[in-house]
C-alpha cells in the first residue's frame, strides 16, 4: 500500500488535476462570431482541407467540418485524426466517446503528432479507464516525449513521480528532478510546484533530483527509486514512512462528519472555481443553469461569488466546501465533462 508524503504533496496533486481537466478563466459572455472560410495561399492542399473543416466547425456547421476531416483521417492525414480525436473527446455534435477518440489519438501519434501524442497520454492517465495498461502507456508515452524535449511531458512525469500515482512508485528525488528541469527549460506552469517541492526536500536531495533532471537524456528513466536514504525531513523521519491505510481511514471518518456548510472565508477549505464575470447576476443564473443541469452531481454544494484575485473587477463563481481533495476532484472532473470550466482550490 502506498505511503503519504503529507500535506505539500496533497497540495501539489490538486494543482496538477485542475491545470490538466479545466478549461482555461474566460469571462462568461457570447461568443465571438465565427470567422469567414478564407482561402490562403500559404496553405497547401491538405492544410487548407483541415482549415476548411475547422472553419466549418467553428461556423457551427459540424455534419460537414466532420465529413472534411474523415475524408482527410482515410487519406493518412494525421492533423484530421488529431482533430477527430478532438471532437470525439468533448462530444462535439456527438456524444463524448473517450475509446473512439483514443483511436484517432494513437492513429495520429502513429503518423508522428505530437500534439496527438501528448493529448492520448493525457486522455488515458487522467480519463481513460483506470487500468495499469493504459497508465502504462500514458507513461512511456510521456517518458518518450519527455527525453524529445517536451516540457508537458516531463512536467508532468515529475508530478506523477513525486506523488506516486497510478502505477508509478513514489519517486520524489526523480519527481522533482523532472519539474526542476521543466522550470529551467522555461515552463511557466512548473514554477510554483517547483517551490513547493523545493521547501520539502533537504538540500542532498535537491542536489541528487538537479543531477538527475541535468543528465536527463543520458540516466532516462528506470523503476529504481533514486537516493530513497535522503527523503527525510527536519527531524531525521523518512519522508515515505506514513501509512496510507491510517490516512484513508481518517479521510473517511472525516467526509462522514462532513457538514456542508458556508465558510467564512473560502480560502480555508477544498474548494471549486466555475467561470468568472464582472457581474453578480450573471454569475448566479449560471449557478442555477448548473444546478438544473447537473443537480444530482452538485446536491448540497453551497455556492457563492466571490472577487476574483488575479482579475481585478471579475468575480468567480465559487462552490463548496468539499469534504476531500479526491471528492473536489471527482466533481470537478463531471463538470469539466459536461462543458463547464471548472478548478480544483485546496485551503491555503
Amino acid at each position: 500500500m502506498k505511503a503519504v508524503l503529507g500535506a505539500g504533496y496533497a497540495l501539489v496533486l490538486a494543482v496538477l488535476f485542475s491545470i490538466r481537466l479545466v478549461a482555461q478563466e474566460t469571462e462568461l459572455e457570447a461568443p465571438q462570431p465565427a470567422k469567414a472560410d478564407v482561402a490562403s495561399s500559404s496553405l497547401s492542399e491538405d492544410e487548407q482541407k483541415i482549415e476548411n473543416a475547422l472553419t466549418a466547425l467553428r461556423n457551427g456547421n459540424i455534419t460537414r467540418g466532420t465529413a472534411i476531416l474523415h475524408v482527410e483521417a482515410r487519406e493518412g492525414n494525421a492533423e484530421a485524426m488529431f482533430h477527430l480525436a478532438e471532437l470525439y473527446r468533448l462530444g462535439v455534435g456527438r456524444d463524448v466517446s473517450v475509446p473512439v477518440a483514443l483511436m484517432f489519438y494513437r492513429l495520429a501519434s502513429v503518423s508522428g503528432h505530437k500534439r496527438a501524442s501528448l493529448s492520448l497520454a493525457n486522455l488515458l492517465f487522467f480519463e481513460g479507464d483506470g487500468t495499469e495498461k493504459g497508465y502504462s502507456e500514458a507513461l512511456s508515452v510521456w517518458q518518450t516525449l519527455s527525453l524529445e524535449g517536451d516540457l508537458e511531458s516531463t512536467y508532468l512525469l515529475g508530478m506523477v513521480y513525486w506523488n506516486g500515482d497510478a502505477a508509478v512508485e513514489r519517486d520524489p528525488i526523480r519527481g522533482y528532478g523532472l519539474v526542476w528541469r521543466a522550470v529551467e527549460e522555461g515552463y511557466k506552469d512548473a514554477v510554483q510546484h517547483e517551490l513547493v517541492m523545493r521547501s520539502i526536500l533537504s538540500q542532498e536531495a535537491r542536489d541528487a533530483a538537479i543531477e538527475y533532471g541535468t543528465s536527463l537524456e543520458i540516466e532516462g528513466f528506470s523503476d529504481e527509486r533514486i537516493a530513497s536514504n535522503l527523503l527525510v525531513d527536519h527531524q531525521g523521519a523518512s519522508l515515505l514512512a506514513q501509512d496510507a491505510s491510517k490516512a484513508a481511514d481518517a479521510k473517511t471518518d472525516a467526509a462522514r462528519a462532513f457538514v456542508y456548510e458556508k465558510p467564512d472565508d473560502w480560502t480555508t477549505v477544498w474548494r471549486l472555481e466555475v467561470g468568472s464575470t464582472m457581474r453578480q447576476d450573471k454569475l448566479q443564473r449560471y449557478r442555477a443553469f448548473i444546478g438544473t443541469e447537473q443537480k444530482n452531481l452538485i446536491g448540497e454544494l453551497i455556492s457563492d461569488s466571490v472577487p476574483s484575485a488575479v482579475q481585478p473587477g471579475f468575480y468567480r463563481l465559487v462552490m463548496g466546501p468539499m469534504p476531500s481533495m479526491s471528492k473536489a476532484v471527482n466533481i470537478c472532473v463531471a463538470l469539466s465533462k459536461a462543458g463547464f470550466p471548472c478548478k480544483v482550490q485546496a485551503p491555503e
